[in-house]
């Protein structure tokens, strides 16, 4: 593993990609056949195969963690943890913003 990579992995528990779609809106089937959620630990794993981990908990430590991880070199996984209800009101609040930055 003679390489300089840092990777970023948004830990949702899986699923996430389906929240934006309109069977999210019906909570009582949307888990079990959308959510697909898992208990892999991304930073346990990482750490089991040698990699170093650098896990993050707010939007703005994401930006130093990478560099962080960037700078020390070798092989490195930044792990962001995030909640898949709160991943789509973000995206579609900056989809709003960039649909009203082109309407200017």
């Amino acid at each position: 593993r003679e390489i300089d990579l840092a990777l970023v992995v948004v830990d949702n528990r899986g699923g996430a990609i389906f929240s934006f779609l309109p069977q999210a809106e019906m909570p009582e089937h949307f888990e079990a056949l959308f959510g697909t959620p898992q208990s892999v630990d991304v930073a346990a794993l990482a750490v089991l195969h040698g990699v170093g981990v650098i896990e993050v908990t707010s939007p703005e430590a994401i930006a130093p963690a990478v560099r962080a991880a960037a700078t020390a070199g070798g092989l490195h996984v930044v792990v962001v943890r995030t909640d898949r209800a709160t991943n789509v009101d973000r995206h579609r609040d900056a989809f709003a913003a960039v649909s009203r930055a082109w309407r200017h």
